[in-house]
């Protein structure tokens, strides 16, 4: 009988914890989040995070960031979300150019192993366009 309320109190501790974060794994810190998709990449996220607010990339607004593997795992993905009026045939140079310092800062830092490029994405982690298209 013990063991019968023990492993119902775990359960129910488990499946607690997993209604808290939704399946969605994520860190946090100002006003930035970055979310990844497998547990292993979670200290890539924080790296990441850490690089972000270092570099004064955050802002006064809430930010999301996605951090997400190719299907060919050779290479990631940092999704980007930008304003509902951007327009990608449009993009400025000197955008083009900063996603382009940005991400060789990240290559050089953070993702020397596997590489990194930035995606432009809506408000919901589809991508719009990938400035600098990186050929891992």
């Amino acid at each position: 009988m013990k063991n019968q309320a023990f492993f119902f109190l775990i359960l129910s501790f488990l499946m607690f914890q997993s209604c808290l974060n939704d399946g969605k794994m994520a860190v946090e810190k100002n006003n930035t989040t970055v979310y990844y998709d497998i547990k292993e990449d979670q200290v890539y996220a924080e790296r990441l995070l850490d690089f972000w607010i270092r570099n004064n990339f955050d802002g006064k607004r809430k930010q999301s960031l996605k951090l997400t593997r190719e299907k060919d795992n050779k290479s990631f993905i940092l999704k980007v979300i930008v304003t509902e009026n951007f327009q990608s045939q449009q993009m400025p140079f000197e955008d083009i150019k900063l996603f382009n310092e940005i991400q060789s800062q990240l290559n050089e830092e953070i993702f020397i192993n596997i590489p990194c490029q930035i995606a432009v994405c809506d408000k919901y982690f589809n991508i719009l366009t990938i400035p600098n298209k990186i050929n891992p």
